[in-house]
């Protein structure tokens, strides 16, 4: 608990003038990993280009996110933490989804990734009527990489949005969920913390200390 409690002893942040909506307590759901072939050595070196507010902050949510989602093989990673304090900053919404795949053929169809991680296994419902697999679900508003495992094989679905090939060559598909009523600012601000070169404004790691001083207190 060195890095939450590092956070919380901290002298007193003077705000700025700008309002933001603190959001009430709520359950975070991480979102995806980057890619199931990351090493925890590419992520330690990526933590450590963070600023030093950077990786305080997050830090704190990262043991937050393990110990609400510790039964997840793959967290805490950095999107997951990226995405936690995100939710934190802008509130928490579920959007329904819908993916698809289209073959009758095949005897199963699985999906990993989305907010379950890399090692877990969510399976797809055949619809006769529509002959395709399908799965709907309700996934908190960010960015998620996921594949199909169709009868064992790990494959990516040509009809929806795939990413770049990472540096071991790897591609998945994603999914941007979006909730209704978004502000451009509220878009703005996830976009900046859950990027490539994430960073927090003084206003911005206030809030995220004192969420977190809920459940220490608790």
């Amino acid at each position: 608990m060195n890095c939450l409690q590092n956070l919380l002893k901290e002298p007193p942040i003077v705000v700025g003038s700008r309002s933001m909506r603190r959001p009430a307590p709520l359950n975070l759901a991480p979102g995806a990993s980057t890619s199931g072939a990351e090493s925890s050595a590419v992520e330690v070196e990526k933590s450590d280009v963070y600023s030093t507010n950077m990786t305080q902050a997050m830090g704190a949510v990262g043991l937050y996110v393990l110990d609400s989602w510790s039964k997840r093989a793959s967290f805490p990673k950095l999107e997951a933490i990226k995405l936690a304090t995100a939710d934190i900053l802008t509130g928490l919404s579920r959007n329904c989804i819908t993916l698809k795949w289209d073959n009758g053929s095949c005897s199963s169809v699985e999906i990993s990734g989305l907010d379950v991680g890399w090692g877990q296994r969510i399976p797809l419902t055949y619809n006769e009527e529509k002959g395709a697999w399908l799965l709907e679900t309700e996934l908190p508003e960010g960015r998620y990489e996921y594949k199909y495992i169709v009868d064992g094989k790990w494959l990516c679905n040509e009809n929806e949005q795939i990413t770049k090939p990472n540096a071991d060559g790897h591609v998945n598909n994603f999914i941007q969920v979006s909730r209704d009523g978004t502000s451009d600012e509220e878009r703005e601000l996830r976009e900046r913390v859950t990027g490539p070169d994430p960073d927090l404004t003084d206003e911005e790691r206030l809030m995220v200390r004192e969420y977190l001083e809920q459940y220490v207190e608790g």
